[in-house]
């Protein structure tokens, strides 16, 4: 009798041993990059598959509709993928400050691969102003809702993207200081692929003296966070989850922004955070 309580404790421990070394049920599985993660996603959207299986930090299974009543932001992700790259299992878990920025540009990324492409449509060169002053206002109207509507802002969008295809990048002559403003406005707000395409377009039309040094530095900052690249001017402020607070996006050479900045127009540094609660 003691032999076989001997025997049943050990067939215990070795089925708790087994379990305890794959908590998340990731034997065989491989723990994917950042990199792997984004390239992985991307190229199976709109793709039919089995959905991972989401496991709590503690093992413990996340079923969807928990998820669903947070914010994807709330975590940080470990993913696991077979020998096809099929994801197989997330794991969730407290978040670092590398999660939220990867986690940023990943849905930053899906979105713009789901979003309808911009195709082009005919354009008056000569009659732009007016179309203009027309996107304008509603994109003021639009963002002053309380939900933005993506129809409008595509429409926007396909309308800015036609004119700087078909009649380049327009002067304050033609279409006055607001018009020109205008233009930077949309691409700004847009996805990244259009902040970098047509970056040089806005560079050269500072150089012309059409839009101020500060937008140039704004785009840019902006850019070099799409990238996932350090920004140069501070411009850019971010939402960090595992503190709670508002924080500066990665900055390149912190002792010298304020400099930057002045060259370009900007505040300070300790004068501009201010309005988001950041003490720098």
């Amino acid at each position: 009798m003691f032999k076989n309580l001997i025997t049943t404790l050990s067939l215990c421990l070795l089925l708790f041993s087994c379990i305890n070394h794959d908590p998340y049920g990731t034997k065989g599985l491989s723990k994917l990059s950042p990199e792997e993660v984004m390239e992985i996603t991307l190229n199976n959207l709109g793709k039919e598959s089995k959905r991972p299986v989401y496991r709590f930090h503690s093992g413990k299974v996340a079923s969807l509709d928990s998820l669903s009543k947070y914010d994807p932001l709330k975590w940080g992700y470990d993913y696991y993928a077979n020998m096809d790259d099929e994801i197989q299992v997330i794991v969730l878990r407290k978040p670092t400050r590398e999660d939220t920025l990867f986690q940023r540009k990943l849905m930053v990324a899906i979105k713009q691969k789901l979003r309808p492409k911009v195709e082009l449509i005919d354009i008056d060169c000569n009659d732009i102003d007016k179309m203009l002053a027309r996107i304008l206002f509603m994109n003021q109207e639009n963002r002053a809702s309380a939900k933005i509507d993506e129809s409008i802002e595509f429409e926007n969008l396909t309308k800015v993207v036609s004119i700087l295809e078909n009649c380049g990048m327009p002067t304050v002559e033609e279409v006055g200081q607001n018009g020109v403003n205008t233009v930077w406005l949309i691409i700004q707000h847009a996805d990244p692929s259009y902040r970098t395409k047509y970056f040089s377009m806005f560079v050269e039309a500072a150089k012309r003296g059409d839009l101020q040094q500060r937008k140039i530095a704004v785009m840019e900052d902006r850019i070099n966070q799409d990238s996932g690249e350090p920004q140069l001017y501070g411009s850019q402020i971010i939402f960090n989850e595992s503190t709670g607070k508002m924080e500066v996006y990665t900055l390149q050479d912190p002792k010298n922004v304020n400099l930057r900045r002045a060259k370009v127009g900007l505040e300070p540094m300790e004068v501009y955070v201010k309005q988001f609660g950041i003490d720098y």
